[in-house]
């Protein structure tokens, strides 16, 4: 087994560029991917390990936190979690991106308030709700997912973002005017004119995110440092997998109320029958 350095790396694959940070104690080195690294996030995580390697001894960090958009799939975590192991990884902790640059960039909220935050990437957008907790920022609801077709006008797509920014403020039983501000991404899409129009039409406070790919790899070492000692990996931190552990234990349950009333409705019908039975024989025998 190679032997582990004494240093972190977080990586953020939902970002463009790619961007990684390294923390050795209490120093923490920015590194960024211009170019894009592989066709899945696997080969982007083993990329960004590689560069982040270099020249290191040991070559095998600590802890390693990935940071994924919230919406992410569970084909994608397997492939992370294959790439981890082969290169001879520590098991990965994941960190939601919207929370992850919201801890780093909206660490002045009070707690129990809400923030948005539409993150621009170059096919669409994720828009989060978030809610200010003491250990940070969690998902409120669900994450808004907007596809932007090729060739779509500037302003159509600006229109389309802050609707479906709506949509899911609504769906997470908030009016718009009940979150302290909206953070919008910069480095894709329209974010100045997102920002312009969510102020201006609708009365929300909205900021431009500039660098959120250093946000999210700040954030996710952030989170990771605020985690007690004993308390295990970190890919339970606020993201998809508190609505993917919640449905899951809903899902388990009902099949356990199912399967509970099948089978006393099987021994119940023999036992009933067998009293039915037993009542009649007593009854002539009394005769």
């Amino acid at each position: 087994m190679s032997p582990v350095g004494n240093w972190v790396l977080a990586v953020d694959l939902g970002g463009e560029p790619v961007a990684a940070a390294v923390a050795h104690g209490s120093v923490v080195e920015i590194l960024e991917f211009r170019k894009p690294l592989g066709p899945d996030p696997g080969s982007v995580l083993a990329a960004a390990c590689a560069g982040a390697s270099s020249g290191r001894d040991p070559a095998i960090p600590s802890q390693v936190i990935v940071v994924v958009p919230a919406g992410v799939s569970g084909r994608a975590l397997v492939a992370i979690g294959a790439v981890a192991a082969s290169a001879g990884l520590p098991v990965p902790g994941y960190a939601a991106r919207p929370a992850a640059i919201a801890g780093q960039i909206a660490p002045h909220l009070a707690y129990g308030s809400f923030a948005g935050l539409i993150d621009l990437g170059p096919h669409g957008a994720e828009v989060a709700v978030l809610r200010r907790t003491p250990a940070g920022f969690e998902l409120a609801a669900p994450p808004g997912v907007l596809e932007r077709p090729p060739g779509e006008l500037p302003d159509v797509s600006v229109r389309r973002t802050v609707n479906q920014f709506l949509t899911t403020t609504s769906d997470a039983g908030l009016p718009p005017g009940y979150l302290t501000a909206v953070y919008v991404t910069a480095g894709r899409g329209c974010p100045a004119e997102i920002a312009d129009l969510l102020q201006r039409v609708h009365g929300i406070p909205a900021f431009v995110v500039p660098d959120a790919e250093v946000a999210a790899v700040r954030g996710a070492l952030d989170l990771l440092a605020r985690q007690a000692p004993g308390e295990g990996r970190t890919d339970l931190l606020s993201g998809p997998w508190v609505w993917v552990l919640f449905t899951a234990i809903m899902a388990v349950a009902i099949i356990a109320v199912v399967l509970s009333a099948v089978t006393w409705s099987r021994l119940w019908r023999p036992a009933a029958l067998l009293s039915t039975i037993c009542s009649r024989t007593a009854t002539s025998c009394n005769l």
